[in-house]
């Protein structure tokens, strides 16, 4: 009787269900974990197969890219929905607690940073012409403009554009001074300050450059013509040029040895030689016409005679006249083979 009743009682406990025990040893077919209602706890179980749902242990979850999930609708496992792109599968997020679902991620799911921990990140709006110049330890972003003191290295030519730099952008310099290099070698820039009556001058080595007096002996410290109106001559060097000086005395017969000129301004420069190679008629006086001008004022030429008796010459320019008139300074009669040489300046219109 006694082997009949463990015989059913045995047959009862295969027949009932299957509780979960504690085992020092996992068996086959099992997991671990432990079955309660959620009011208590206690040691890991190996919980047998046939305990766990149907759906988890077909396989179907993987099947439709899903996983096992507790319902507490249901109270079952269930398999999830697919979950979407770019979700997580996390509790509600906001409000009181509930069933986890998959959502995207929400600021609140991320803790903030701290100087030793990570988190998440602020955002910050754009401002113009700012940078963001720090990120602090709590997560969040510093905008500023920049300044000068905040870019490393310099600046190359070719990075500023040309005609950018104006004059007030360049540092003030001394009263009456230039902002230049004084000496032969490439160097950082400094004024170059000139006194009264100077000029910025390169000396005669070309080694050195400061405000001074200009050499005019030097051939290469002027260049150029002085214009009269300047005070100058406005002449560049040019040679006296000839002009038809045509002599006349009575009917002799004179040679022009040379008749030459040259002008400056209002100022005539003249000179002749003249020869009497025949005397004919010719008495005391010779006159010869002037370079094709007319005589602003009254004026004279002087001259000798330097072939025969050597006498002093005279002559005289009348305003408004075109040729002079000479004679010998004593008014004696002119000679044959007598050589007058004349020279002198006056006033053109």
């Amino acid at each position: 009787m006694r082997t009949l009743k463990f015989a059913l009682g045995f047959l009862a406990l295969l027949a009932g269900p299957v509780a979960a025990q504690q085992f020092n040893n996992v068996p086959d077919h099992s997991v671990i974990g432990r079955i309660g209602t959620g009011s208590g706890s206690g040691p890991s179980q190996a919980i047998p197969f046939s305990l766990l749902s149907q759906t988890f242990l077909s396989g179907l979850c993987q099947t439709n890219n899903a996983f096992p999930v507790y319902s507490t609708a249901a109270g079952a496992w269930v398999c999830s929905t697919a979950p979407a792109a770019n979700t997580v599968y996390a509790g509600p997020s906001t409000g009181a607690a509930a069933q986890p679902a998959f959502r995207a991620l929400v600021g609140a799911d991320l803790p903030l940073p701290a100087a030793s921990t990570l988190g998440g990140v602020f955002s910050k709006a754009a401002v113009a012409s700012n940078w963001l110049r720090s990120l602090g330890t709590d997560g969040n972003l510093t905008a500023s403009q920049p300044n000068f003191t905040d870019l490393a290295g310099s600046i190359a030519s070719g990075q500023v554009p040309a005609n950018l730099i104006s004059n007030a952008m360049i540092r003030q310099g001394v009263a009456r001074s230039v902002i230049g290099v004084t000496g032969n070698a490439t160097a950082n820039v400094a004024d170059i300050q000139g006194t009264a009556n100077q000029a910025l001058v390169v000396n005669s080595g070309g080694t050195a450059l400061a405000f001074g007096q200009v050499n005019l002996a030097a051939a290469a410290a002027v260049t150029g013509t002085l214009p009269l109106a300047n005070g100058g001559t406005g002449d560049t060097g040019t040679a006296w040029v000839a002009f038809t000086a045509s002599p006349a005395c009575g009917t002799a017969t004179i040679t022009t040895n040379s008749a030459r000129s040259k002008t400056l301004g209002k100022t005539m420069f003249i000179e002749g030689s003249f020869t009497i190679t025949a005397i004919g008629t010719c008495t005391s006086t010779m006159t010869f016409n002037l370079p094709s001008v007319t005589a602003q004022s009254d004026a004279g030429l002087v001259g000798r005679e330097t072939a025969v008796g050597g006498k002093g010459i005279n002559c005289n320019i009348n305003a408004s006249g075109t040729t002079a008139v000479c004679s010998h300074s004593d008014a004696s009669t002119v000679l044959v083979n007598e050589r007058w040489q004349i020279s002198g300046v006056f006033e053109t219109q």
